[in-house]
């Protein structure tokens, strides 16, 4: 049973099901305990229809069966492109969506029994072992593992927090104020996991021997999974990978509102300061940031902005700290504290307060660029482009060939306020491949214009 609706008022409870409540995000880590089909692609065609008919889904990524590969699905107008990710139980999944608004979709099928289930955790995964949380209700972390399987882990990761092992101070760090379920395991959610050691583990969930036993009837009410407070002064995109920062320390911090990050003139992630140490900022980093400088920019109760070039950075082998400039994708997670209150010939000239530019127009470089239209494992059948409209207004986004004539308009008309993905599956206005070559998309708005390049192979 598949059923979906636009809103959460009046909606019918349905029987045997599993209820998604995908919303305030654009970048969903989650699992399915309920499925009517165990690994079938029909089936995760019909379960994901809600968000499809509205063009509200860009991807899937889901991972093979030892957790080594990384597997692909693309929504473009032509329906889903590379067909590699058929949902299982055991698995967990990411969803990369259009955009943030409030989306339901619906799970039937009965629970699967998983709850005594051996689940294995693989070494030398870079990207982790996606595993999904069976339990029906929340469990802390550490009770949900056991100690000896924490023992064994570096890292456990989901969509709004992470947590790390540091092996100096034989210790982890989270932070606990970042989110309401912050170092709790949630029913349904994807967790991101990484061995220590090298060789598997195998484990099944803890079970609070204080806690009701599981109901297997009726499905778990529709819960809002909790969220961080929106960030109101940054504008960046979410994306499925994402590298950890934690503000260990931010001098006379009283007046600190929200922090965002920037790899060069790109925020790549922000949060809202909630008043305590540590004080993780998840950002959303790719290889094309590799050669910027990370800075770090304060907004304040005052409407201002400081941006700081340089800051204490945590040596993770002596634990020690000392003055640097930072690199993105440099570590899984970065330990930095911000000095505020430094003066006289102490201050360097790349430390000094600078003014951050309010929101712009922005047109990201195109992912993936080169882009081929061969589908499958040799290449995407769809590349995006990430769009930030700093107000609701009308926007052209358009496909032209070298020549400058319009291959295949993407976008005309109204766009809202904040971060868009634009996809683009390599057809032209007639639905025909177009060639391989360099193209342009162009971003106009009635006061400026973007143009960016790209390269399709075949």
């Amino acid at each position: 049973v598949l059923r979906w609706q636009d809103s959460p008022i009046g909606h019918a409870r349905i029987d045997n099901a599993m209820v998604h409540r995908l919303d305030g995000r654009t970048n969903y880590w989650r699992s399915f305990p309920r499925l009517t089909h165990q690994d079938n692609l029909e089936y995760t065609w019909e379960l994901l229809e809600p968000l499809t008919d509205g063009d509200h889904i860009n991807e899937v990524r889901g991972q093979n069966e030892d957790n080594s590969q990384i597997l692909f699905m693309n929504w473009t107008q032509e329906g889903w492109t590379d067909d590699e990710v058929a949902f299982q139980s055991p698995k967990g999944y990411k969803l990369m969506m259009d955009n943030s608004e409030e989306h339901f979709v619906y799970a039937g099928g009965d629970r699967q029994c998983l709850l005594y289930t051996d689940i294995t955790l693989y070494p030398n995964r870079p990207d982790g072992n996606w595993i999904g949380y069976f339990v029906p209700y929340p469990q802390d972390v550490f009770y949900a593992f056991g100690n000896s399987v924490m023992d064994e882990i570096s890292s456990v990761l989901t969509d709004n927090w992470g947590m790390y092992y540091i092996p100096w101070l034989d210790e982890w760090i989270f932070d606990a104020e970042s989110s309401a379920d912050a170092g709790m395991l949630q029913y349904g959610k994807m967790y991101s996991v990484r061995l220590r050691g090298q060789d598997p583990i195998v484990f099944s969930w803890n079970l609070d021997p204080h806690h009701p036993p599981p109901p297997i009837d009726p499905a778990p009410p529709c819960e809002r999974q909790s969220q961080p407070p929106g960030v109101e002064h940054f504008s960046f995109r979410e994306r499925a990978e994402y590298e950890s920062f934690f503000i260990m320390d931010i001098d006379n911090y009283q007046d600190v509102v929200e922090v965002g990050i920037f790899a060069g003139e790109e925020c790549i992630g922000a949060s809202v300061f909630h008043g305590s140490f540590p004080y993780e900022i998840i950002t959303y980093t790719t290889p094309a940031h590799l050669n910027e400088e990370i800075t770090f920019v304060i907004y304040t109760e005052g409407d201002s902005y400081e941006r700081y070039g340089t800051v204490l950075v945590n040596d993770m082998t002596t634990g020690n700290y000392s003055r640097e400039a930072v690199r993105p994708l440099q570590n899984d997670f970065t330990l930095v504290k911000i000095e505020r209150t430094r003066s006289g010939s102490d201050l360097a000239v790349e430390d000094e307060k600078e003014d951050v530019l309010q929101p712009m127009l922005r047109m990201e470089q195109n992912y993936p660029n080169p882009f081929s239209l061969r589908s499958g494992a040799g290449g995407h059948s769809q590349t995006s482009i990430a769009l930030s409209i700093p107000e609701n207004m009308p926007v052209e986004l358009g496909i032209y060939n070298i020549r400058g004539q319009l291959v295949k308009s993407l976008v005309s008309g109204d766009v809202n306020r904040g971060q868009h993905t634009v996809g683009w599956n390599g057809r032209d206005s007639n639905n025909k491949k177009v060639a391989s070559g360099i193209y342009f998309y162009r971003l106009e708005t009635a006061e400026e214009t973007i143009t960016r390049k790209m390269l399709i192979v075949r």
